[in-house]
């Protein structure tokens, strides 16, 4: 859910506002809490949104977007919920080294999203920062 919103410099049209529940398959956000909360209890909240709404990617290609988001430190998406825009969602992780919340980035610049990119380094350091002053040893990358 989204709990805070705020706009960039560039005026971007999208439907994301505050309230807004994004998809835990699709979304930048959805795969960062896929890949780094409890699979006991995510996975129920999974089956739910699947048996609403079936999304278009298999078990196996959810499992792959998983497996590199946990690589990766954060998940990136290309389009997956509003057509032209790109996010990056990294976890801020609490003294317990749970999830605590994830900070998500959009934009229509698919540079934002490259992995090997200064901004995605500077985001994951920002977040890796916020969880070290929330006590958690694991969000040092």
């Amino acid at each position: 859910m989204v709990v805070r919103l705020r706009e960039g410099a560039f005026p971007t049209i999208y439907t994301v506002r505050l309230g807004s529940v994004l998809p835990l398959t699709g979304s930048a956000t959805g795969l960062v809490y896929l890949a780094f909360l409890n699979p006991a209890f995510i996975g129920p909240v999974l089956e739910r949104e699947r048996a609403v709404d079936p999304v278009p990617v298999t078990q196996e290609q959810l499992a792959v977007h998983v497996a590199a988001t946990r690589t990766n430190g954060f998940a990136a998406v290309d389009g997956s919920v509003m057509p032209g825009l790109v996010a990056i969602s990294c976890p801020v992780f609490d003294f317990q080294n749970d999830v605590a919340c994830s900070i998500t980035v959009t934009g229509t610049n698919s540079m934002i999203t490259n992995p090997k990119g200064r901004f995605v380094e500077r985001r994951c350091a920002e977040c890796a920062s916020i969880s070290a002053d929330f006590g958690s040893t694991r969000g040092r990358r």
